[in-house]
């Protein structure tokens, strides 16, 4: 009876997480690299996935990064032609990006990054970040696919990024 009343107490309480659902327009999105794209003025950095960097001079980034093109162009691609596409927000990081888990037609955009070999799962880094059915879908396909055939830009960037 006890445990009973405490779960109506949750309940009542509204202390319960429900995944937020914000679908985007493809209109409205503007292309970064790989795991960064911009949407009706917001910076988003999809969760579980780190790419390979892209020159761009306003972050350090004065070359590609082997297959960086390649990374940028695959998540534009697959935006474009995605029938859903939505993401659940997290948070904002240190440089104002909302962090979020993003979905192109109902998969993980992280995920179809890792299978094809454009992305180094950030999990075993960074968490679960409260989504742990998410993560552990990331970190799966990790473990299947294997390392990819680039540098871990985390890496990467500490070698090549020109500090201002």
């Amino acid at each position: 009876m006890k445990k009973i009343l405490w779960v109506l107490l949750f309940l009542m309480t509204g202390a319960y997480l429900v995944a937020e659902k914000i679908y985007l327009q493809k209109a409205d999105i503007e292309f970064g690299d790989g795991d960064t794209f911009t949407a009706n003025g917001v910076v988003i950095r999809v969760l579980g996935v780190d790419t390979p960097e892209i020159f761009n001079p306003d972050h350090g980034i004065m070359v590609n990064q082997y297959l960086g093109p390649e990374a940028s162009f695959f998540t534009k691609h697959l935006i474009e032609q995605a029938r859903s596409l939505y993401y659940i927000p997290h948070k904002n990081d240190i440089y104002s990006r909302l962090l979020a888990h993003v979905f192109v037609d109902d998969e993980l955009l992280a995920v179809k990054l890792i299978k094809a070999g454009l992305g180094y799962e950030t999990v075993s880094i960074y968490g679960d970040n409260g989504y742990p059915k998410l993560a552990s879908k990331v970190s799966d396909s990790a473990a299947l696919v294997g390392r990819p055939n680039f540098t871990n830009p985390l890496y990467w960037r500490r070698k090549n990024i020109k500090r201002k």
